[in-house]
């Protein structure tokens, strides 16, 4: 993961929200009338993207919570995240 990434604050765009159902969580993308299934992962990786975290405190907090598959974590953190940046969902700042 590049050192520019990890210092960048993710936020969501404030027209994004999760929809939580049961044990489904499924992000609305309201510009594009459709949702995205988040697995368990993804959605500890949305709510974190407070504003307030950068991309580094996320690898850490993540990585803690998956010690066995750290560096993992880290690239589907960033794949994540661009994902996320792609659909609109979220800003990096």
């Amino acid at each position: 993961m590049s050192q520019t990434i990890l210092t960048m604050v993710p936020r969501h765009q404030p027209d994004h929200h999760v929809e939580r159902v049961n044990a489904e969580v499924l992000l609305c993308l309201p510009d594009q009338s459709k949702a995205i299934f988040l697995n368990h992962t993804a959605a500890l990786l949305w709510d974190l993207c407070d504003g307030q975290r950068s991309v580094a405190d996320i690898v850490g907090l993540l990585g803690a919570a998956f010690p066995q598959d750290r560096g993992q974590v880290a690239r589907d953190i960033q794949d994540a995240l661009r994902l996320l940046e792609g659909h609109g969902a979220l800003v990096l700042l």
